[in-house]
């Protein structure tokens, strides 16, 4: 019964271990959120893939970390709000000095909008931004 016990820990182990996706073998689309700039340069970004893998990446540490899996019900939601607001569509450029991006990658294809007044950039591309951030915030289960 030990052997048993132990054989089927180390199965579920395995089978939990294949669901996370590597980032770099992944073949859906990835949305990229981030922030930074200022004197340090540095940025977050973190990485939501179509499957609901998350990854977030620091320019100063050069670290891709895995930060798990969320929920799929949110991370489509996430998707189809990018698609629904036409995110994909506002492209900007407006850089400053503290600066936030959206951008997708989808079949080879890149699309990017970088700005840095919250204020004066476009409400959707806003809203967007800030609720993929509380989403990428909120602790896994």
């Amino acid at each position: 019964i030990k052997s048993c016990l132990v054989l089927s820990v180390i199965l579920s182990l395995i089978s939990c271990k294949s669901q996370q996706q590597n980032y770099d073998d992944f073949k859906g689309r990835i949305i990229t959120i981030g922030r930074g700039g200022g004197i340090t340069g540095a940025y977050d970004e973190y990485f939501i893939l179509e499957n609901g893998q998350l990854f977030h990446y620091n320019t100063l540490t050069k670290q891709k970390v895995n930060s798990g899996k969320k929920e799929n019900n949110i991370t489509n939601q996430i998707f189809h709000n990018y698609e629904l607001l036409k995110i994909g569509e506002k492209q900007v450029n407006l850089p400053g000095n503290m600066n936030y991006f959206v951008q997708i990658n989808d079949s080879g294809k890149t699309v990017r909008s970088l700005w840095s007044d919250m204020d004066s950039a476009d409400s959707q591309l806003v809203l967007f931004y800030k609720f993929a951030m509380n989403y990428i915030q909120k602790p896994l289960k």
